[in-house]
């Protein structure tokens, strides 16, 4: 999919359409902004961690967003990539992280052009859906009920 998708202009799915528009995209404050760090990345993962709920994180690399985790799901634990519902993974620190080991869990990578196995993560992605913005984040959704989809959003 192309940039031009950023405010949710030709795609057709509505669960892609919301997260986009109200996940990725938002721009009203959310309750939890006055007691976190002000820069929009931290912001951004904090929306994604509050719309996908998951029970257990694992923060490869990324320990500054536990905080965000505390805030959006006070009943998470945080654990090891191979019992987290999602992982954030900074790829600088963790270039050679073998994300692709773990195609059916939620995703978020800060600077995902520097793993290498963002791409074999994708190809084995057997459903779900990837939202990235040309370098600096990308976000993988793995539900079952989703489509197998990617697309370029400004975010």
């Amino acid at each position: 999919m192309r940039w031009r998708h950023g405010k949710g202009f030709g795609i057709h799915s509505p669960f892609a359409y919301r997260f986009i528009t109200e996940v990725l995209r938002q721009e009203m404050g959310y309750y939890a902004y006055l007691r976190m760090p002000g820069n929009d990345e931290y912001r951004t993962v904090f929306r994604v961690i509050l719309s996908l709920r998951p029970e257990s994180v694992a923060l490869v690399g990324t320990g500054e967003y536990s905080r965000a985790v505390r805030e959006a799901v006070p009943d998470a634990c945080i654990s090891d990539p191979s019992k987290a519902d999602l992982i954030i993974v900074d790829a600088i620190s963790n270039e050679d992280f073998e994300l692709d080991r773990y195609p059916d869990r939620h995703v978020i990578v800060l600077n995902y052009r520097h793993l290498h196995a963002w791409t074999a993560y994708k190809n084995a992605m057997t459903h779900g859906m990837t939202f990235a913005n040309g370098g600096s984040m990308a976000v993988a959704v793995a539900l079952n009920h989703l489509p197998r989809q990617d697309f370029e959003v400004k975010f």
